[in-house]
């Protein structure tokens, strides 16, 4: 048996599952970023730390566990996100069958579930999956309580781990919430993707974000400027993971580094902004426009954005900065489905307005 290492840390998906034939040459490959971000946290803590993705590695399940056999780790984290923000139960299956694998081809291995879904339904992920722990959380001081233990079989060792849902004699038993991590620390705690540690020439943007340009979809990437979301769509799972609505941002000044690092070391064009909800904090949005802007970069992002959210006086600058796609939160045509989803405040009219307003500006609306 190799030297063990730390940690590894799977990002599971099968596209062809959850977007059949489209999958094949429509649909995105994307970096899985909660992966790429705790995968640096871990590293940076000093922690040996292996990063597969499978989508885009193009990986079975039987091939993810040999690497896990080869590599040996004291833990194997599975972090279960989708490619849109509360999209991470399509990826349930596959995670749930990684885990089944090592279970029962190498026990001595301990798993940890992470995720969206996975902290919407913490008791029943345990309780139907093969996996040893569950997160309920964003993971980070889970994941650094775990791979701190002396034993991973320790109960006691256990039941001090802030966010965890594990079996004690035979029960699901949750520990407790951990804390999230404050907006002003993100940028130490969260500083970045693992970049280096991923497959950056495997990834290509969905092939309507690039109709200016559709054969040049490779490189792609996509980041975090902001995590959560204020409000409280009733429909809606995305703050799961960190206990209740709430937004909190990395300083435009750090996130220009991260852009930084896509455009001048990987040639990245193509990049989707992941945040829950992007176009809603203005200086947040405009700084970090401006600081796009001046660098001169030709980027051709996407981004998430609510009727109520985008203002006349940021577009230009939006589509300067290389804007040229948001994602509105319409919902439906119709008031009823709208109340229904807490999002009947606006009118029909108040939409087309928003949407004529935003395609004058020379921007294309998903």
């Amino acid at each position: 048996v190799a030297k063990a290492i730390d940690l590894v840390i799977i990002s599971p998906g099968n596209n062809k599952i959850i977007y059949q034939d489209l999958a094949k040459e429509y649909s995105a490959i994307e970096p899985p970023v909660w992966a790429g971000l705790l995968a640096k946290f871990s590293r940076n803590q000093g922690y040996d730390t292996f990063l597969i993705d499978q989508e885009a590695q193009g990986l079975s399940s039987d091939q993810i566990l040999q690497q896990g056999l080869d590599l040996n780790p004291k833990l194997i984290a599975i972090i279960v996100y989708g490619q849109q923000p509360s999209a991470s139960t399509q990826n349930m299956t596959m995670a749930e069958e990684i885990c089944s694998k090592f279970k029962s081809q190498a026990s001595n291995m301990k798993t940890l579930m992470i995720g969206g879904h996975v902290s919407a339904l913490p008791q029943k992920t345990l309780e139907e999956s093969d996996t040893d722990f569950v997160c309920q959380g964003e993971g980070v001081h889970t994941l650094q309580a775990l791979l701190k233990m002396d034993d991973l079989e320790s109960s006691s060792q256990l039941d001090n781990v802030p966010g965890l849902w594990h079996r004690k004699d035979g029960l699901p038993f949750f520990n407790g919430p951990a804390p999230v991590i404050p907006e002003k620390e993100l940028a130490v705690t969260l500083n970045g993707i693992a970049w280096d540690m991923l497959p950056m020439g495997n990834y290509r943007a969905h092939n309507w974000h690039c109709f200016d340009h559709i054969n040049d979809r490779t490189p792609y990437a996509t980041l975090y400027t902001s995590l959560g979301c204020p409000f409280k769509c009733s429909f809606c799972c995305i703050n799961a993971p960190f206990g209740k609505p709430s937004i909190r941002c990395w300083d435009p000044d750090f996130i220009i580094t991260e852009l930084d690092i896509l455009a001048n070391k990987y040639g990245v064009k193509n990049i989707k902004i992941a945040d829950e909800m992007f176009v809603l904090q203005e200086d947040h949005v405009m700084r970090l426009c401006d600081l796009i802007i001046e660098r001169g970069y030709d980027f051709n992002f996407w981004a998430y954005a609510r009727v109520d959210t985008v203002k006349d006086r940021y577009l230009e600058k939006l589509k300067k900065a290389g804007f040229n796609w948001l994602c509105l939160g319409i919902e439906s045509k119709s008031k009823h489905v709208r109340d229904g989803a807490q999002k009947g405040h606006y009118s029909e009219q108040d939409i087309i307005d928003v949407v004529r307003k935003i395609q004058d500006a020379g921007i294309y609306i998903i």
